[in-house]
């Protein structure tokens, strides 16, 4: 028994933090709290507070961080990073869309290929998974807005923006009613939301 506590003995591993149909808050000990959406989870280095600050994030999670200049916390979130310059921050992941909004304070966000995007408080973007590309917002809020788009179809989804913007938007190819998409939206411009479906399936609008 004894040789076998010590092959156990080993150096810390990463932590994981998962949550299930609630959400869930973990405090780390560096002093940043994190509130996990539900079906989350969170993988916290072996290292973390000692020799880094990474976390490892699947899924959506809001973030109050401590800054420290020394050891800026960084969150992989599968092909993106976020990198906190000291903030209160959402990140929120719908299949082939993660986005980011930030409250106060700075973050940077970049990809493995060199994109780079610095936002500030009341700015966010947007990372199509699918398309490996960065889409800064300016937000410009003029209407209390919220859609939830799970596997709907081009037409219906085109059909729900007109409803609520008062536009006529209009598919050049019919054929095309029938894509479907997975997306969210809360407050955006509607040129941000149309930026984020066409990106995504591959198409372009003009006015």
């Amino acid at each position: 028994g004894a040789i076998g506590y010590y092959f156990m003995a080993k150096p810390a591993d990463d932590q994981l933090f998962a949550s299930a149909e609630n959400t869930r808050t973990v405090y780390l000990e560096d002093g940043t709290d994190i509130m996990m959406a539900s079906n989350s989870s969170l993988t916290v280095d072996a290292g973390f507070g000692k020799t880094n600050r990474k976390l490892k994030l699947e899924g959506s999670a809001y973030f109050t961080v401590t800054h420290d200049e020394q050891k800026p916390l960084i969150i992989e979130a599968g092909d993106v990073f976020i990198k906190d310059l000291g903030t209160k921050f959402d990140v929120v992941s719908v299949q082939d869309t993660l986005f980011v909004s930030v409250d106060e304070g700075i973050v940077s966000m970049y990809d493995k290929v060199g994109a780079e995007v610095t936002l500030h408080a009341g700015q966010g973007a947007y990372y199509l998974k699918t398309k490996r590309k960065l889409v800064s917002v300016q937000p410009s809020v003029s209407k209390m807005l919220k859609f939830d788009f799970r596997n709907r179809k081009l037409g219906e989804v085109i059909q729900s923006l007109n409803k609520a913007y008062g536009t006529k938007i209009e598919l050049e190819n019919p054929t095309l009613e029938n894509c479907t998409i997975t997306t969210q939206f809360e407050n955006e411009d509607l040129e941000i939301a149309l930026t984020v479906i066409t990106e995504t399936l591959g198409l372009h609008f003009k006015q």
